[in-house]
């Protein structure tokens, strides 16, 4: 497992395959580069494709301190430029996608193209602020937070999903590390969505997975393109990757040609 360090920060990734553009894929909160292993098999063949363990995730480490949308999306710039990677398409999935709209607002020459699957709304109204206050105030009780934790994994999966593939999603999530699960929701709850959205000048595709498409994309990024998949909940990547895989491959052919 190759690690690269930052800081004194080990940085767990995976690189395959060669071609441009660079694809790079960021997970979401409390899971790991794994989660994105049908896009891996799909693109290296064509792409250079880097997979990242967020730190406080996966096989990084986990320093015990504040974790930001910022934090995670300049560590993720700061790997991709390392390993040589140049004006990548950043692919992030739930907390992922929140990371790659970032660091397109603060690394716009590393980025020609950004990918979200399932990071939500453009917008976060009155009850979303509630919703993730709420669950910031759960997860830091000691009392509470496995049973707060578990009780947000299951609300990620539809009746349909397969259910040997979920319990291995959940012993992952739940595996992850206390500190670093309560830092990450954290960063999420406190992001300025709109502000990194507005800043953010390469070409989207928002792929939603269970919510109607946001309209609010028009008036953020009229450019934007949205899909969404059939029959998956959260995890859309892992359960129909073929849908998603389509998606993104048309989105490459049209917004990031590279050579």
């Amino acid at each position: 497992m190759p690690r690269i360090s930052r800081d004194g920060v080990g940085l767990a990734y995976s690189l395959a395959g060669s071609g441009e553009p660079p694809l790079v894929l960021i997970h979401g909160w409390t899971c790991d580069r794994t989660f994105f292993a049908p896009q891996v098999e799909a693109f290296s063949p064509r792409h250079r494709v880097l997979a990242v363990d967020l730190r406080g995730h996966g096989e990084s480490d986990a320093p015990a301190e504040d974790y930001t949308i910022g934090g995670f999306a300049d560590d993720v710039a700061w790997t991709a430029k390392e390993l040589g990677l140049a004006r990548s398409v950043f692919i992030g999935h739930s907390m992922g996608g929140l990371v790659a709209q970032e660091l397109a607002a603060r690394h716009a020459d590393a980025v020609s193209a950004v990918v979200r699957i399932d990071s939500g709304p453009v917008r976060m109204d009155a009850s979303g602020r509630r919703m993730w206050d709420e669950r910031v105030n759960a997860l830091s009780d000691p009392q509470r937070h496995m049973e707060t934790r578990r009780r947000m994994v299951e609300g990620m999966f539809e009746p349909h999903d397969d259910l040997a593939r979920r319990a291995g999603i959940a012993e992952i999530m739940l595996g992850a590390p206390r500190h670093a699960a309560l830092a990450s929701l954290r960063a999420i709850a406190s992001w300025d969505r709109e502000a990194a959205i507005r800043k953010c000048k390469a070409p989207v595709l928002n792929i939603e997975t269970r919510r109607p498409l946001d309209a609010a994309w028009a008036e953020f990024m009229p450019r934007a393109f949205q899909a969404r998949t059939v029959g998956a909940g959260h995890f859309a990547q892992l359960e129909v990757p073929d849908q998603v895989n389509a998606m993104v491959r048309r989105f490459l052919e049209i917004a990031a040609p590279g050579d």
